[in-house]
């Protein structure tokens, strides 16, 4: 298949994480960045999230969320606000037992295109088991 340079798509990409952990804390974020020259034009997309987890005792924890996307103008209004996510969350576990773990969280999210946020409540049992 042959390809002309007007179908060419370059790419410039960044992208930093970290964590840091101590005591009974654990912090981690990441960033991105990508530059995309597309046959419609330059975008520039991004995001990043941050996130913290603190052990209150060895059952009760406590974490949070928070994360952004930003990203290029819908197609079909090139020239309109660029498109962006946000959302948070936050968490409370206990450990029932090595193995399971009863969580609740509360998270609010505004979505790409969206006035608004969103708002859940959710409740889970986690299961988790080494196997090696």
């Amino acid at each position: 298949m042959r390809r002309h340079a007007a179908d060419r798509i370059d790419e410039l990409g960044w992208h930093v994480e970290g964590e840091f952990a101590f005591r009974y804390t654990k912090l981690q974020g990441e960033w991105t960045h990508d530059e995309l020259e597309t046959n419609l034009g330059h975008a520039i997309e991004s995001g990043w999230y941050f996130q913290g987890q603190q052990t209150l005792t060895p059952r009760w924890f406590v974490a949070t969320r928070v994360e952004r996307l930003d990203g290029p103008p819908l197609l079909t209004a090139p020239l309109g606000p660029r498109q962006t996510f946000a959302g948070t969350e936050e968490t409370v576990g206990f450990r029932i037992t090595p193995e399971i773990t009863l969580r609740a969280s509360y998270r609010a999210r505004r979505l790409f295109s969206q006035p608004d946020y969103l708002h859940q409540a959710m409740a889970s049992v986690v299961w988790a088991r080494r196997w090696f």
